[in-house]
């Protein structure tokens, strides 16, 4: 079917549709359109028809085509979107009386979706200031249960191969270096950082394919593409018409929501999905790779919108905003191959004394990694952050043994996540001298800001708060608190220097605690 003539077929389906008895009102059916689709649109089902274009990265140029990438976007989208993509159906018929499941011959497909407001798009959320931080959070849970359920892909294929890998990265830069022949500073200073990466990054890459993290995603996660409905998030509109642009490596998917939430100035809600993906997974050595797909992810959407601005008939206010766009993601893409000297925070406090609540949202604010005492000691036991390991003190779990795993661990995690360039909280209640020297002699070997966050409440308020709060990973009761107190100390001289203390006796202002951490001074 020729393009110059689809548009009729659009046409006339808009007509019957607005004059079927089954459409509730003919002012509700109405068009939205795409460079690869056409959406119509009816009040309460939307029909998603591909236009038969060829533009080289996909081809939807004949029928078949059209059938099968129609049957695999509902494939894949049937993964994580089983409420919104209903079905593909036929249209029958000719083009001047075209039918969705009517008569006679099949002269192109629909997918058949319920329809939401565009309202419900996260991008649009974010706009109306609607986007939080929880939202952020249930959508990095999301996402890590989709990525755990995934089969990785076959050590044969050549999904996740160094070669691969280079090859789309050297795509954006091809372009990008023909678009941007007159001020060539940036792309060649983001190049260099890539060509040195590449090199540095190469062991990590070949591990991360053999340990199975190479598997069928999303493909296009960002905001435009997730939407909040029914009180939870939905992500939709899986990339189907390239698969080795969705056998991926699950943390080069993390980084193309979290390139776009920086992208936007919205640091807080990137690490509060991040920091929630990474305690589901556990997937922090990942993290080694993330400053690189980050920088691809936003040098990937730059390219695009350069292609967009060569586009005839492009209107003048389209040419601006896609220009600003552009050079946000360059800059983005800059910031990222920059070096900057992380910073470790651990903090210290008796069970609730408000560390783990305070620490999430600081992580958030900071931009920070936030790691888990909690969470990382049942991991290492094979249990869910929520599952309850309660035992009387220093048994079971919380052997001295078992505590002494947890820290090792901490600090294993805390290192590499350090190394590859990001600030870390270690939410801990770090009672011991021993427990806290390892950390702060990390920070000075390698020359890391270093600070403690001492949390304190009167025993009376902590008491209060671990008989009347929810279950959470916590396990501690009033046994183990009192078990702390008995043997709590005062931190040593050499320690006091890097200590900050954070009464939570009344609301903490985290935005004015993030600032203080940030220039807290360093002897």
């Amino acid at each position: 079917m020729s393009h110059n003539v689809q548009p009729a077929l659009i046409k006339n389906l808009l007509s019957n549709l607005r004059q079927s008895p089954e459409t509730p009102s003919p002012d509700s059916v109405t068009l939205l359109e795409t460079h690869i689709s056409w959406i119509i649109l009816t009040g309460s089902i939307a029909y998603k028809l591909k236009k038969p274009v060829d533009l080289g990265f996909l081809n939807f140029s004949t029928l078949a085509q059209r059938k099968y990438y129609c049957e695999e976007e509902l494939r894949l989208n049937a993964r994580l979107a089983p409420d919104v993509y209903l079905g593909v159906n036929t249209v029958n018929g000719s083009e001047d009386k075209p039918m969705i499941e009517g008569d006679g011959p099949v002269i192109e497909y629909a997918i058949l979706m319920r329809e939401f407001p565009q309202s419900a798009q996260l991008d649009n959320r974010l706009k109306q200031g609607l986007l939080s931080s929880e939202n952020m959070e249930a959508i990095g849970t999301m996402l890590a249960d989709f990525h755990l359920q995934l089969p990785p892909a076959l050590l044969t294929n050549e999904y996740g191969d160094l070669a691969q890998i280079h090859q789309l990265v050297d795509d954006n830069i091809t372009v990008l270096k023909a678009y941007l022949s007159d001020d060539e500073t940036t792309l060649s200073s983001i190049e260099e950082w890539i060509d040195k990466q590449n090199k540095a990054l190469a062991p990590f890459f070949i591990q991360r394919k053999q340990n199975g993290f190479i598997r069928e995603c999303h493909g296009d996660l960002h905001l435009r593409n997730l939407i909040w409905i029914d009180d939870h998030p939905v992500a939709f509109d899986c990339l189907e018409f390239d698969e080795s642009l969705r056998w991926i490596d699950v943390m080069c998917e993390v980084a193309f929501l979290v390139m776009d939430l920086l992208s936007r100035q919205q640091t807080a809600l990137a690490y509060a999905f991040l920091n929630q993906y990474l305690q589901q997974t556990g997937d922090y050595a990942g993290l080694a790779l993330l400053p690189y797909y980050i920088s691809y992810r936003a040098l990937v959407r730059a390219k695009i919108d350069a292609l967009r601005d060569q586009q005839s008939g492009i209107s003048p206010q389209e040419f601006k905003a896609t220009e600003t766009e552009l050079h946000a993601y360059m800059d983005l893409a800059l910031q990222i191959s920059q070096y900057k000297q992380p910073t470790l925070i651990i903090t210290r406090g008796l069970s609730a004394s408000g560390k783990s609540s305070i620490s999430k949202p600081l992580a958030a604010e900071l931009g920070a990694i936030r790691i888990r005492s909690d969470v990382e000691r049942k991991r290492l036991n094979n249990l869910k952050a929520t599952d309850s390991a309660a035992t009387t003190v220093e048994t079971g779990l919380y052997s001295k043994q078992a505590t002494q795993d947890t820290y090792h661990r901490l600090l294993e995690v805390t290192e590499q996540t350090l190394a590859a360039g990001f600030d870390v909280i270690v939410d801990a209640v770090f009672m011991h001298k021993a427990q806290r020297q390892s950390f702060q002699r990390l920070a000075e070997k390698m020359g890391y800001r270093f600070v403690i966050l001492e949390f304190t409440a009167s025993v009376e308020l902590l008491k209060q708060r671990i008989v009347s709060r929810k279950k959470e990973a916590s396990d501690a009761d009033l046994n183990v608190l009192v078990h702390q107190l008995r043997q709590w100390q005062a931190l040593d001289s050499d320690e006091a220097n890097y200590c900050l203390e954070v009464s939570t006796e009344v609301p903490v202002d985290v935005n004015a605690l993030a600032i203080l951490t940030t220039n807290f001074p360093q002897h």
